[in-house]
């Protein structure tokens, strides 16, 4: 089941991401047409973002908009591939990324009826 996330856990979610992608409130908000004061209320939880916004940051911090959704089941595809790919990770953290993602993609295929390779 996927449930959205309150304004104050979606603005938390964004600036984690903002700061590890290397943006600051300012770029982020030429990209949404804000201030960095408004990126800053919307990071804080004080702000509603609206529909047309989360695409453009999403977009702008290189995730998937799904990044933004909250799964109550946790080991999805996209995390370990975003892992796996993350330059500030440990070689053991990567191959442990891998082998969690050769995991999913052969559940996957199962699901689909296809024989795994």
């Amino acid at each position: 089941m996927i449930n959205p996330l309150t304004k104050e856990e979606l603005g938390k979610k964004i600036k984690e991401l903002r700061i590890q992608k290397g943006f600051s409130q300012s770029k982020l908000g030429e990209a949404l047409g804000k201030s960095h004061a408004a990126v800053s209320d919307i990071e804080n939880g004080k702000t509603e973002l609206s529909a047309s916004d989360l695409p453009v940051i999403a977009n702008h911090l290189d995730v998937p908009l799904s990044y933004f959704l909250q799964e109550e089941k946790i080991s999805s595809f996209q995390s370990y591939s975003w892992n796996r790919d993350n330059k500030d990770i440990t070689p053991e953290q990567k191959v442990a990324a891998d082998k969690a993602s050769e995991e999913f993609k052969k559940l996957v295929k199962s699901m689909a009826g296809e024989e795994s390779k």
